[in-house]
């Protein structure tokens, strides 16, 4: 009995690994995120109570930080298997690319069912004294993939990296938001 439910945990574990992984990345992104906005004298605004847990598929923004002349709209994307390619497509949506390699001698890659990229909104004129400031959208890819792309109507495809738009949104990982917030003041 307690080996079957020895195997029952580790087989568990095995399981939940992506998605401990992603909760413990968006936590210290979140540690990470509120540390620096506190050192430089942003304010970080949270657009619900548990906004460092946003998810791609949730429409609205995740969080806001107000530098003294511009604000950025920050919404979560998160990829919890590392080894994944993400893809943009030109219809709006997106899709994930695994990757199997056999015995180190041969690799296949096959991509996942596309999924519809919500229409996110992005509040910026709630306030009176954000509409004076430069709004950015960001899409924040936090925790990253090993690659994200877009695919064109023809196929063809290009490697994105931060700051690239993607349907209206700049692409953006943590380290590069931070050099980003960095040069705002």
């Amino acid at each position: 009995m307690t080996f079957g439910l020895f195997l029952l945990l580790i087989l568990l574990a095995i399981l939940l690994f992506p998605t401990l992984r992603c909760l413990i990345k968006r936590l210290l992104c979140a540690r990470r995120l509120t540390r620096f906005c506190r050192e430089r004298g942003f304010l970080l605004h949270p657009a619900h109570r548990l906004w460092f847990f946003g998810h791609r598929r949730g429409e609205g923004c995740d969080c806001y930080i107000e530098t003294p002349g511009e604000i950025f709209a920050l919404k979560f994307f998160g990829v919890p298997h590392r080894r994944r390619t993400l893809i943009f497509t030109a219809h709006d949506t997106y899709c994930f690319r695994s990757f199997l390699t056999l015995m180190g001698l041969a690799n296949f890659h096959f991509d996942g069912k596309p999924r519809p990229l919500p229409a996110y909104r992005f509040h910026l004129h709630d306030r009176d004294e954000w509409a004076r400031k430069t709004p950015h959208h960001i899409l924040l890819i936090h925790p990253i993939p090993v690659d994200i792309r877009r695919r064109a109507s023809n196929g063809t495809e290009e490697i994105l990296g931060a700051g690239d738009i993607v349907c209206g949104m700049e692409i953006q990982s943590l380290s590069r938001l931070l050099g980003r917030l960095e040069a705002a003041l």
